[in-house]
C-alpha cells in the first residue's frame, strides 16, 4: 500500500490518498511424468504433463513440433518419434516455466534361429530342431508352427521335437517391446 500526502505550504492544509498495488508474479510449474518408450507395442506415446500447476488462462507450447502428431498445444501431446520434448507454460501474467522429457525408442527385433540336424528316417523317427542362437531371457517367448509337419513336444521352447518331415517356423517375441522375428527350417524325411 502506497500513501501520497499533498501539503499546501501556504496554508498548511494536507490531503492524503492511498493505493494498493497487487503483485502477480507467481510462476507456473511444468511437471512431466516419466514416459513410455516407443516400441513395437506402442508406435505412438502420450506425454503426460497433467501434474503441472498454472493459473488460467495459460498457453502450452511444445518443441520441437516434428514428432508431435496431436495435442501440440495441450498438456498431453501424442508423439511418434524419439527425442527430447520441451514444454513451455506461459501464464497471462507473463510468468513461464519449462520442463523437458526424453522419449526413447526400441523397435529392434529379437534374433530367431532354426536348424534341423538330421532328416527324419527309420533310425531317427523323431528329431529335435535346434533353436539355439535365438534371443533368450525372461522377456522372450517362442511359438513353433508346422506347415506341413507335426510337433510332438516343445512347441513353446527353443528345441521342439518333431516326427514328420515338413516346414517348421519359430516366432520369437520380445514381450517387453512387442517386437517379433521368425525363422523357418525344412525338415527332410
Amino acid at each position: 500500500t502506497y500513501n501520497l500526502t499533498v501539503t499546501n505550504t501556504t496554508n498548511g492544509c494536507t490531503a492524503t490518498a492511498s493505493v494498493t498495488v497487487d503483485q502477480d508474479n507467481t510462476p507456473p510449474d511444468a511437471d512431466i511424468a516419466p514416459p513410455l518408450q516407443i516400441d513395437c507395442n506402442n508406435s505412438t506415446v502420450q506425454i503426460d504433463a497433467g501434474g503441472s500447476t498454472f493459473i488460467p488462462p495459460s498457453t502450452f507450447a511444445w518443441s520441437p513440433t516434428n514428432g508431435i502428431v496431436s495435442g501440440g498445444n495441450t498438456l498431453n501431446p501424442v508423439v511418434n518419434g524419439p527425442g527430447t520434448y520441451t514444454l513451455t507454460i506461459t501464464q497471462s501474467n507473463g510468468c513461464t516455466d519449462v520442463a523437458s522429457v526424453t522419449i526413447s525408442q526400441n523397435t529392434t527385433p529379437p534374433t530367431a534361429v532354426a536348424v534341423a540336424p538330421n532328416p527324419i528316417s527309420c533310425t531317427n523317427p523323431t528329431i529335435t530342431i535346434n533353436g539355439n542362437g535365438s534371443s533368450t531371457g525372461p522377456n522372450f517367448t517362442y511359438q513353433w508352427t508346422a506347415n506341413p509337419g507335426n510337433i510332438v513336444s516343445g512347441d513353446q521352447t527353443l528345441n521342439p521335437t518333431v516326427d514328420i518331415a515338413g516346414t517348421y517356423t519359430v516366432l520369437v517375441t520380445n514381450t517387453a517391446t512387442g517386437c517379433t522375428k521368425t525363422a523357418t527350417v525344412t525338415v527332410g524325411g
